[in-house]
């Protein structure tokens, strides 16, 4: 684990183009805190905090700085905020703000409290941000009479959290800004950071940044215009249950096992003057994102989204039958059936398939049961309607999978790649 994250790491500072500051400029917020959370550099973000920058300075504060953050082995979850800027505000005016920025709600039971760290005074707070564990949130705001500013702990930490990241930011805050008497360029970057990208590379990671957090609003400005209506004609037949479209392509594209935007190694596989079919990659994930030319932009290709969304459909059916197929094969001492009442009156769970081989005359997303040689394995095939052939090989220790652009022609005795 964290080998991966120290490659990580070193990754972030090779990044060129978009992602990493460029060497030698000039940020005075710290690039970690305390070990465990990481400066973020992705556009959303820069977005947002360039919002809280706005409001401190209509108060009055000047030359700000602000900077957002997240756990290293929990990224793309943004836990905490800081900002500051030159001059005099009262702490409780600012941390009144931080709450509302945040769309807060301070408990009844809670009344700010006052803290000392390094000889300056924070005012701090609990509150909430919704319900449940992630909702929990903590603000302290202080006033040194140089600079003011405040630090947002949020999803799971509290006001204790907000003081010791916040009184750790502002003092290397004071270290980094004294080394550079022409001031910090944090405001600068983050608005740098905060334009939209337009070349390719660059939509990419903005597009797996936000199928990461799952922000399923920010996505859908990376499809073409009018992809609401095409995703309601072409993914609602394939929902069993009523939902919005839009949001199951968001969550699919989530299944696919991303690895971290500001890091991913990028490739084309194919590739033409209209679309891009990518490979992005770290040291352990590996997915693929289809883009096709908006203009002088990008979009998410999204009849290649919906074929995601055809292919998440029947695996989930695939891999239902195959747990019950192992079941029974189990429960047999390895002999497995291609009978749907066999297997159904060994395990008391329904089995519904048809017995072979999917081929390009089935209809997509029936499922189909072969049985190897031996009858020591069996495999669970089907069309998507996707056009690809999806297989699941299940033996008594395991299941694999694979996919196919032909029609598979056996169930084989060896173990699939996993491909999927």
């Amino acid at each position: 684990m964290w080998s991966r994250i120290l490659a990580a790491a070193a990754a972030v500072m090779l990044t060129s183009g978009c992602n990493a500051p460029s060497v030698g400029v000039p940020l005075c917020m710290p690039e970690d805190i305390d070990g465990l959370l990481v400066r973020i550099d992705r556009r959303a973000e820069a977005e947002s905090t360039l919002a809280l920058v706005r409001k401190l300075e209509a108060r009055g504060l000047r030359d700000p700085v602000a900077a957002a953050y997240d756990f290293r082995i929990l990224p793309n979850k943004p836990v905490f905020h800081f900002v500051l800027g030159s001059g005099t505000v009262d702490p409780a005016t600012l941390l009144a703000e931080a709450v509302a920025s945040f769309g807060g709600k301070r408990r009844k039971d809670q009344q700010p409290a006052t803290f000392t760290k390094d000889g300056v005074a924070f005012e701090c707070v609990d509150f909430d941000r919704g319900g449940g564990l992630v909702g929990i949130s903590g603000a302290c705001a202080f006033s040194d009479g140089q600079v003011s500013g405040y630090g947002v702990r949020t999803d799971g930490g509290d006001a204790s959290d907000a003081l010791k990241y916040g009184a750790e930011a502002r003092r290397s805050y004071r270290s980094r800004a004294a080394r550079h008497p022409e001031g910090c360029r944090d405001v600068q970057s983050l608005a740098e950071r905060a334009t939209p990208s337009t070349d390719r590379d660059g939509v990419a990671r903005e597009v797996v940044a936000a199928i990461l957090r799952y922000n399923c609003k920010a996505l859908a400005g990376y499809f073409q215009a009018g992809s609401e209506d095409f995703f309601r004609a072409h993914v609602t037949p394939v929902l069993r249950e009523p939902r919005d479209p839009g949001e199951w392509v968001c969550f699919v594209l989530g299944t696919l096992g991303y690895p971290q935007s500001e890091t991913m190694r990028i490739k084309a596989l194919e590739e033409t003057a209209g679309r891009a079919l990518l490979q992005v990659s770290d040291w352990g994930d590996k997915a693929e994102l289809a883009l096709v030319r908006d203009g002088s932009s990008w979009k998410v290709d999204r009849e290649w989204a919906v074929r995601r969304v055809h292919d998440h459909r029947v695996k989930l059916d695939m891999a239902a039958l195959a747990s019950t197929i192992q079941q029974y094969g189990l429960a047999t001492g390895g002999a497995f059936s291609d009978d749907p009442m066999a297997i159904t009156g060994r395990t008391h769970l329904g089995a519904t398939f048809q017995r072979g081989l999917a081929t390009r005359a089935s209809t997509a997303g029936d499922v189909y049961v072969a049985l190897g040689r031996d009858g020591k394995c069996a495999c669970v095939s089907a069309l998507s309607g996707s056009g690809e052939f999806l297989m699941i090989r299940v033996d008594r220790e395991s299941w694999t999978n694979t996919r196919l652009q032909t029609p598979p022609n056996e169930c084989p005795s060896r173990k699939l790649r996993n491909d999927w």
